[in-house]
């Protein structure tokens, strides 16, 4: 978790189940391919000493994991946002992605300020990234994202029976 000033306090009966953690991320973590590049991005992003820097990072680990190299960005937005919420909030969840998506070609022409909406839709961001690659990594979670997601957008788009 990011605070102020950049430390993560930890009580002791929270340093055993971390080391476990680690030890985990460790031996499931990828060393190499799509999924192991966004995991670097992530961590790049979760790095930097402001929110809206971690941005970029963020995009693009999240373009790496669910994008689709020839479409828009779109499609990787709506299939985070489809592995990520239930189907009712779904578009929603799409929206706001596409609008922190949106963040990055105002930030490089220096247009966007650092407010806590902004940082909001940049944190939600690298949250639902995070719980990603967390549940990947952990093995709760398939590294066939592009395809569960595809999935639950097919199901969410099928018409009710009942």
């Amino acid at each position: 978790m990011r605070r102020v000033d950049d430390d993560c306090l930890l009580g002791v009966d929270e340093e055993d189940s971390l080391r476990a953690f680690c030890a985990l991320v460790a031996r499931r973590s990828p060393r190499g391919g799509e999924l192991a590049w966004a995991l670097k991005r992530f961590e790049l992003g979760c790095e930097r000493p402001l929110v809206l820097e971690s941005l970029t990072d963020w995009l693009l680990s999240g373009r790496a994991l669910l994008g689709d190299t020839r479409r828009d960005d779109a499609l990787a937005w709506e299939r985070l946002a489809a592995i990520c919420a239930p189907a009712e909030q779904r578009e929603a969840l799409t929206g706001r992605l596409r609008e922190a998506a949106g963040l990055e070609r105002r930030m490089i022409a220096g247009v966007v300020r650092s407010e806590p909406s902004v940082e909001a839709l940049v944190l939600e961001l690298g949250d639902l990234l995070r719980a990603v690659l967390r549940d990947v990594l952990c093995g709760h979670l398939d590294p066939e994202l592009r395809r569960i997601a595809d999935e639950l957008i097919a199901e969410g788009a099928a018409p009710s029976l009942a």
